[in-house]
């Protein structure tokens, strides 16, 4: 408190003697870049040299550069319709391999989808409760996937606490029960940033399966995550480990504006 009156009688002083108040802004826009080769493998070890930016067409000093191993906020969308009966233990294995190998200050919720969605696991940080989680959970019925995509985006929008937010779906069939547009799903992805990886598990026998890889590209690569089509059954690398650096392999410049 005293601290607080010296600083302002301090300040009253010198409006008393004319003095005018100085005021300064400063802004910084943050901007987040993920690298990848022509074989879509994230580029790692970059610099703050390797990257421009500008604005209209004028370059703009980078002040700060970071390259640390950002927390996000994650949704692990699963398919667990009548067709992933046979594959489900080995996804989960691999879902737990996934939470294990993410940073600790990541968070995580699980949404379970057949021909409804439903987050099984609410947001957090514990591998144990994720494991009970997806451990309860009896396959059965259709497949929702857009219904699921559009639900996981509005969780992530309403309890995210993490700037960088991402999904990553694992399906094995064709969108047969959805009732959410695909552009819906694109839009709500664009407007919040949201990163979307994809893993199918499609039979090559499948007759959907051009048309689900198609859909899959669509969704993935244009908002900064990957499909990663696999052969059918599933293995315990439909989600491989080296995942979590791909989602949070971002470099972030801030300049001044």
């Amino acid at each position: 408190m005293i601290a607080r009156l010296a600083a302002a009688s301090a300040a009253l002083a010198l409006l008393q003697q004319g003095g005018a108040p100085f005021r300064a802004e400063t802004r910084l826009v943050v901007v987040e870049a993920t690298v990848r080769n022509t074989r879509g493998e994230l580029v790692t070890g970059l610099t703050r040299d390797a990257f421009t930016i500008l604005e209209n067409g004028k370059r703009q000093p980078i002040v700060l550069f970071d390259k640390d191993d950002v927390p996000v906020s994650l949704g692990l969308l699963i398919d667990n319709s009548g067709s992933m009966r046979t594959k489900r233990a080995k996804v989960e294995a691999a879902a737990i391999d996934f939470a294990r190998a993410s940073n600790p200050l990541d968070e995580m919720f699980v949404l379970n989808f057949a021909d409804k969605s439903r987050v099984d696991v609410p947001f957090t940080s514990d591998v144990h409760v994720l494991e009970a989680g997806l451990a309860r959970v009896d396959s059965i019925g259709g497949t929702a996937m857009r219904d699921a995509l559009a639900e996981g985006e509005a969780y992530l929008l309403q309890h995210a606490r993490h700037d960088r937010k991402v999904l990553v779906v694992i399906t094995d069939g064709n969108d047969n029960a959805s009732v959410t547009p695909f552009a819906h799903v694109r839009t709500i992805a664009d407007q919040h940033d949201i990163a979307v990886y994809a893993t199918g598990l499609l039979a090559s026998q499948d007759p959907h399966a051009g048309r689900i890889r198609r859909e899959l590209m669509d969704l993935t690569e244009p908002r900064g995550g990957i499909r990663r089509p696999r052969p059918s059954p599933a293995g315990r690398s439909a989600l491989s480990r080296r995942n979590p650096a791909r989602r949070r392999g971002s470099h972030g410049e801030e300049h001044p504006r």
